[in-house]
């Protein structure tokens, strides 16, 4: 069974993500535990911090590890998954929360919520909303610009 993650970026940590290639998605060594849970398959469900926008979905696409070479300019983010990039959109384009805060099921445990933190609820009802969402923007990969409009 799927799990749902929660990956949060900056706009700078998020841009550093694309300019590294979107391959690699990183959390801080005290999540260790935490990323130690993910599995190849499982979701990350991306938040841009600062204007509270869901900006990607990523799909993970190997167990985690420990990795401290260089991809994040102000921290490591050393607890590592690879990941498979199936949406992202620009900060501008990205999907606000608030639009969806009475629809997503994530708002209900948000008190509890760490970064990185499985949450529970009908996340898999929350990702058809997103992508539904997001089907209508302008989505990319970080060298791909994709179209969708099912």
């Amino acid at each position: 069974m799927r799990s749902y993650w929660l990956d949060l970026f900056t706009g700078s940590t998020w841009q550093e993500f694309l300019d590294a290639g979107g391959g690699v998605s990183g959390f801080r060594e005290r999540r260790w535990r935490t990323v130690e849970h993910i599995k190849a398959g499982d979701y990350l469900l991306c938040y841009l911090t600062g204007i509270s926008r869901w900006i990607g979905l990523f799909e993970v696409t190997s167990t985690p590890f420990r990795d401290a070479t260089p991809i994040w300019k102000d921290e490591d983010f050393p607890c590592r998954v690879w990941v498979k990039v199936l949406i992202t959109l620009k900060p501008e384009t990205a999907v606000p929360v608030l639009d969806l805060k009475d629809r997503l099921s994530i708002f209900r445990d948000l008190s509890s919520l760490a970064p990185g933190q499985a949450t529970s609820g009908d996340l898999q009802r929350d990702e058809t909303l997103l992508m539904r969402k997001s089907s209508s923007k302008r989505c990319r990969k970080p060298s791909t610009i994709l179209l969708n409009d099912q």
